[in-house]
């Protein structure tokens, strides 16, 4: 596979699209990925039970009328070109999460178990029509481009709804991809560039070096996305390392970059960026020190808790570690930086999930 490492988003999902995370190969030498015990239509209620009936042509029209038909309402993004696919259509969903990822397509009008039942029959879909064309899925796709294909017209809340595993209709391996590919949505909003190595000359950075600029384009970005995401403790960590290191920039201290230890994307990215700032003149400043740093912080209560958890790090050897990957509340409890908040997490995301409720309209789910 073909996929640029220049930088640590990249590098992550290079190895996830390559099929080779940890507890992953679902996929991995089958044609389609293993589903669910007990339900061979993958949990997707009534959808494969449609297509079994279908001929290989019906297959291959529902394989791909949502993309196309999506293609023909949208112009194309000029990010679809680092989604390739299997034939070239553009991934319209995709690339356009990354310039909004809180617009809704595929999950419009769903509940997110909804949602991720419908993606799981269109997921099935385009196996199927892999399978019936002569070339069945491959994990390990040139540029991840058959990943691509399958989840190309899934918007950024559909993604979530597999990365989370909602309703238990996934394969860890498609978890990991989901997450790959929402990962790499956040660093290009972010102007750091994640897709194939051979186009990596073609992508411009808008922000020109400036790390403050990237981080809080990662704010902007984390904010729009669906309310159901800003639930999850992966949101959390991605909002308060964007904002806590939106303020290390602005500061321009290298010495806060350095000290992000960790194996999450984001801070394997800030790692590249901590290496970015030390190729500098260290007397020269990365950025216009007459800007005035903004108050970024969110009203979400589970942002504000890691927030302010990670903000210990500072100057504290001991708590500026982390552990492993952390998508659950009980990694978050395990982080050194996070000792003296475990009584207050649930709190938080219960205060979190009821904010979000909330906000929606009477009578909806």
């Amino acid at each position: 596979m073909s996929i640029s490492t220049a930088t640590a988003y990249s590098a992550s999902l290079s190895l996830t699209l390559k099929g080779t995370a940890a507890g992953t190969g679902a996929v991995s030498g089958k044609d389609s990925p293993a589903k669910p015990a007990g339900d061979p239509a993958g949990g997707a209620a009534g959808g494969s039970s449609v297509i079994v009936s279908l001929s290989v042509e019906a297959q291959m029209v529902v394989a791909s009328g949502s993309a196309a038909a999506a293609t023909e309402s949208a112009p194309t993004s000029r990010f679809a070109a680092y989604f390739p696919t299997r034939d070239g259509k553009p991934v319209t969903a995709l690339a356009n999460a990354v310039e909004n990822p809180g617009a809704q397509s595929s999950s419009a009008g769903l509940t997110l178990p909804e949602a991720a039942k419908d993606a799981r029959a269109r997921m099935d879909a385009q196996y199927d029509a892999m399978k019936a064309s002569g070339k069945p899925f491959d994990a390990n796709a040139f540029e991840g481009r058959d990943w691509n294909t399958v989840m190309g017209d899934l918007d950024r809340r559909s993604l979530y709804a597999i990365s989370s595993n909602t309703g238990g209709l996934f394969s860890e391996e498609e978890q990991n991809t989901a997450r790959s590919m929402m990962v790499q949505q956040q660093g290009l909003a972010m102007g750091l560039y994640s897709g194939p190595t051979r186009l990596a000359g073609t992508f411009s950075d808008p922000f020109n070096g400036d790390m403050a600029a990237h981080m809080k384009a990662g704010v902007k970005f984390l904010d729009g996305v669906s309310d159901e995401e800003k639930t999850s403790v992966d949101w959390a960590m991605d909002r308060a390392g964007a904002q806590s290191n939106y303020e290390a920039a602005h500061r321009n201290t290298r010495e806060e970059l350095e000290a992000l230890n960790g194996e999450t994307p984001l801070q394997k990215l800030l790692k590249a960026a901590a290496k970015t700032l030390n190729g500098r003149d260290k007397d020269k400043p990365s950025r216009d020190k007459t800007d005035e740093m903004e108050n970024l912080d969110s009203d979400n209560p589970l942002a504000k808790l890691v927030k302010t958890a990670v903000d210990t790090m500072k100057g504290n050897p001991t708590r500026g570690i982390s552990h492993g990957l952390i998508r659950t509340a009980e990694d978050l409890k395990e982080q050194p930086w996070f000792k003296g908040f475990e009584s207050q997490l649930d709190t938080a995301i219960q205060q979190t999930r009821e904010m979000y409720q909330s906000r929606k309209a009477p009578g909806t789910v």
